[in-house]
């Protein structure tokens, strides 16, 4: 039995319901799944102790039709009589008292049942509990005899509760919410995505923390579970569904001109649909995230590319006006098998690296390089392949493109992300610098000059004095320009301990980005996020820089590989730790390390560090002569030339 998690409120209240002198029962009532069943083994547990005589029984499809059917195991075999309601509740009067009587999915029960329930209940001859969907057979409760107690979902606390008693262990931030969002906070959703995942390795501990691998697929007893809830389709239902399965969120307009508007209200009729409404936009979703995992399953291959080349035709016709249009018609045409321009693939990759949707913007990046446009999307793929832990890659293809005809400004913008690499990634300072001054020449606009210039003043902020860089951080040549120069002039700021004034800086780079993008507000920037979350913590706000940190992760990066969240996940630990949780500080660090991989790269020595202080302050040596040694790996930046003049 799975631990009991995220129903302690409900459970007091239940109780009086059932125990006191004036109470006659209760009613538990929502959807399949969301722990009805367990609640009321609880109830039952806790009215046995207090000397209840408890019967229960189970109401089910085969037994609806027969009277009495549900309670056949309280009942004589031989009911033969001209009054079996009076019979039954003689037989009842006879258990020992006080009696409780308990049905498992009441809205499944048959009429004589309902009427002998009532009859229990008016005349006090015993407590009934019964568990029951939200809408059917209702009369016990909506007449007043039960006091009804909604359940639902979990949240996303009680979910991350409920996942670390069950597996004895801690669970990585990403996989938590990963099965949060998964479940949709559904118990039963959430406990048969953990068999599932153990039994076929999806889900296994690394380094102590438990961790997701790969995408959420359906089979065994989840997939039947998920495909009882969708019960029976009509095609014009199934097409509906499965058009949803492939776009969700997708605009109600595009949808109904696919589907018969018929089969939208059944659907959002029989809760297989929600359909949401924003300020001028409505869109349709699916009734649970399941639901999309099942439906791609089972769709055949060619229905599928069918469903997604009518997608990206139905969008294209209505103008894709959507900052995030570009990136579903480039998926859609993909997955459909329809021809797809360069020019499409390009803008699209670049939407989605804008938007940090990193394993998309890698997809569309691959798929121009096959189409023969490498030089088109390098930009975007150099920062891909570095954010996602190929740097020797990124620093090839860069090289390569580079080595071919390009004009300054092409040059300036793939070098300024070939120096970042190196940097950051390769821990060559000496080849990064080398890179800024092939690039910089006297023909290259303002804007590209002052991007060549923040690249190089952000790499001087690791071994520069740190106010001599400051200063050059308030000389830019294209206005525009200066709100990026601001997140380095913020990093300096944490360098140099003036914590409060980050915030301040920050603040104003927020403000400047959001005038520059006009109408289309800007996603979350990482690195603003991050040097803020940074500068709370070293500045003593801990509670600030924890929300902000769980925040950023929420926002972060949508793979394990990809190196963002590590300098998060230490923020948190040196939060821990400043607080005297030396356990949760150690589980943050070794959040952070486990995603550093086998070769950790210069920017993990953060991680590595936050690994080897929290596991030397809890004793854990072994443990911490590890981290230091991986850190040192990492430090190649520390070894370059450039380090030892200074």
């Amino acid at each position: 039995m799975w631990p009991f998690v995220g129903r302690v409120r409900e459970l007091r209240d239940v109780m009086p319901a059932l125990t006191d002198p004036n109470g006659k029962g209760a009613a538990l009532v929502g959807p399949a799944g969301v722990g009805k069943t367990r609640l009321a083994d609880e109830v039952v547990a806790r009215l046995e102790q207090t000397g209840f005589t408890v019967r229960r029984c189970y109401a089910t499809v085969a037994t609806s039709s027969i009277p009495f059917g549900a309670l056949a195991a309280m009942l004589p075999a031989d009911m033969r009589t001209a009054n079996p309601l009076g019979r039954a509740v003689e037989l009842l009067v006879a258990e020992p008292q006080p009696l409780a009587i308990v049905v498992d999915d009441a809205h499944l029960l048959d009429d004589a049942s309902i009427g002998m329930l009532h009859h229990v209940i008016r005349h006090g001859h015993a407590r009934v509990l019964v568990t029951s969907r939200p809408g059917e057979r209702a009369e016990l409760w909506q007449e007043g005899l039960l006091q009804r107690y909604p359940l639902g979902d979990l949240s996303r606390a009680e979910s991350d509760e409920l996942l670390e008693r069950a597996l004895g262990g801690p669970v990585d931030s990403r996989s938590a919410a990963l099965l949060w969002s998964g479940s949709a906070g559904n118990p039963l959703y959430l406990r048969e995505l953990v068999v599932s995942g153990r039994a076929v390795g999806s889900l296994r501990a690394v380094e102590g923390i438990w961790s997701w691998h790969g995408a959420i697929e359906l089979g065994g007893r989840l997939g039947e579970l998920v495909q009882e809830n969708l019960g029976r389709l009509e095609p014009s239902h199934r097409l509906a569904l499965e058009l949803l399965a492939y776009s969700e969120p997708v605009e109600l307009d595009l949808l109904a001109s696919l589907v018969q508007e018929e089969a939208l209200d059944d659907l959002e009729t029989r809760a297989l649909i929600r359909v949401e409404s924003s300020g001028r936009r409505t869109v349709v979703r699916l009734g649970h995230p399941l639901y999309g995992s099942l439906l791609r399953t089972t769709c055949p291959p060619v229905r599928a590319q069918s469903h997604q080349r009518a997608l990206a035709a139905g969008l294209e016709a209505t103008g894709a006006r959507r900052r995030e249009d570009l990136m579903r018609i480039a998926t859609w045409r993909l997955d459909g098998g329809s021809p797809i321009s360069l020019d499409l693939l390009t803008a699209a990759a670049e939407q989605a690296w804008a938007a940090r949707d990193v394993t998309l913007a890698e997809r569309l990046c691959r798929a121009a390089v096959d189409a023969g446009g490498l030089d088109r999307v390098a930009y975007v793929f150099g920062q891909v392949l570095m954010h996602g832990r190929a740097p020797e890659q990124a620093e090839a293809t860069l090289a390569d493109v580079m080595a071919g005809p390009l004009s300054a400004e092409d040059l300036g913008r793939l070098g300024a992300t070939r120096s970042q690499n190196l940097f950051f990634a390769l821990g060559d300072a000496d080849a990064a610098y080398a890179v800024l001054d092939r690039v910089d020449v006297p023909e290259l606009p303002d804007e590209l000059r002052d991007l060549v210039k923040i690249t190089r003043t952000l790499q001087e902020t690791y071994h520069h004095d740190v106010t001599e860089v400051l200063e050059r951080t308030y000389h830019v040549a294209a206005p525009h320009m200066s709100v990026h120069m601001r997140l380095v002039r913020a990093l300096c700021l944490v360098q140099a301990g003036r914590y409060r004034e980050v915030g301040e800086e920050i603040d104003r780079y927020d403000t400047e980005l959001k005038a520059l993008s006009g109408d289309a507000p800007p996603p979350p920037d990482q690195g603003a996020l991050q040097v803020r979350c940074f500068a709370l913590a070293y500045g003593g706000h801990l509670a600030e820089a924890e929300n902000l940190a769980l925040a950023s992760l929420d926002l972060s990066f949508d793979e394990l590989a990809f190196v963002g969240p590590t300098s998060v996940y230490s923020v948190l630990s040196f939060c821990a730790r400043m607080r005297g949780h030396g356990g949760q500080a150690l589980r943050m660090a070794r959040e952070a390390s486990a995603k550093t991989g086998e070769k950790p790269l210069t920017f993990d020595t953060i991680a590595l560090s936050s690994l080897a202080t929290s596991a030397a302050l809890g004793g854990y040596d072994d443990l911490a002569r590890e981290a230091l040694a991986r850190a040192e790996k990492a430090c190649l930046l520390y070894t370059s030339d450039v380090y030892k003049r200074q």
